[in-house]
């Protein structure tokens, strides 16, 4: 793994904002406030060390990189290459009164990120405007680590033979939320559709929701995707793309 010293954050800076989709290098140039020349040529050096492909777009080896250049900071948010770059602002909720300038204390608390006032051992940044509780406050000069445990992604899949008891699918699925903590419902189909449509007090995600759930537990907060067997068929290969893209998540495959 290398040391933080030999990391070329810049680098990575790029590299990221390729793999969240971004193709256009003028774009990148202005969202990291590096000449278009500069974008070019990490784009082409990246070309050649077969890191993304000729259309911009990441290969396997590209995320393998990245991985293993952001071991050391596995634990720290990375949603957002801002995260990586601490010379740029970053979004919190401020957790008490804060003034610009002040130095603040940054946590994960239910997947998002939260300034408290005052200097911790793990890490800080400065308040560039003022902001009250539960407000939202924007930082800078990022330093340190954002401790993260990873959550879990549960894929629970309803076979076709149980469609006739959809109340008692209803139940046991109730019964599985319930008793969790803060957790994101994710749900994709018809089937999972109607199911919910029967069911109070829960807001499930409707759209790329398998997705949303690796980023919701990448953020530390445990995810549940429900759907049918006939639409877990078609996704063995996004589950596969995306264990690879958070390696930290763990995920489990079970059938109601």
């Amino acid at each position: 793994m290398p040391k933080t010293k030999d990391i070329n954050l810049k680098e990575i800076a790029v590299l990221l904002k390729i793999s969240h989709g971004e193709k256009s290098i003028a774009a990148i140039s202005r969202e990291l406030s590096t000449t278009i020349q500069g974008i070019r040529y990490y784009v082409q050096d990246f070309i050649k060390r077969g890191l993304i492909t000729e259309n911009l777009e990441i290969t396997k080896n590209g995320v393998e990189f990245m991985h293993k250049n952001l071991a050391w900071v596995k634990d720290f948010l990375m949603s957002d290459i801002d995260e990586l770059y601490s010379g740029s602002k970053w979004e919190t909720i401020s957790d008490g009164k804060v003034f610009r300038g002040d130095i603040v204390s940054l946590i994960m608390k239910d997947g998002y990120l939260h300034a408290i006032p005052g200097k911790s051992d793990d890490a800080n940044a400065i308040a560039t405007m003022d902001a009250g509780v539960g407000e939202t406050l924007m930082v800078s000069n990022l330093e340190g680590i954002i401790r993260i445990k990873p959550g879990r992604v549960t894929v629970l899949y309803i076979t076709e033979d149980r469609l006739k008891n959809i109340d008692e699918i209803r139940a046991s699925i109730k019964d599985k939320l319930s008793a969790t903590g803060k957790i994101t419902i994710g749900i994709i189909g018809e089937t999972a559709r109607t199911i919910f449509t029967g069911l109070s007090g829960f807001e499930p995600i409707e759209y790329s929701a398998m997705e949303a759930s690796f980023e919701s537990a990448i953020r530390g907060v445990n995810a549940v995707v429900i759907l049918s067997e006939f639409r877990m068929n078609y996704l063995y290969g996004t589950i596969s793309k995306l264990k690879l893209k958070y390696k930290d998540i763990k995920i489990e495959i079970a059938s109601l």
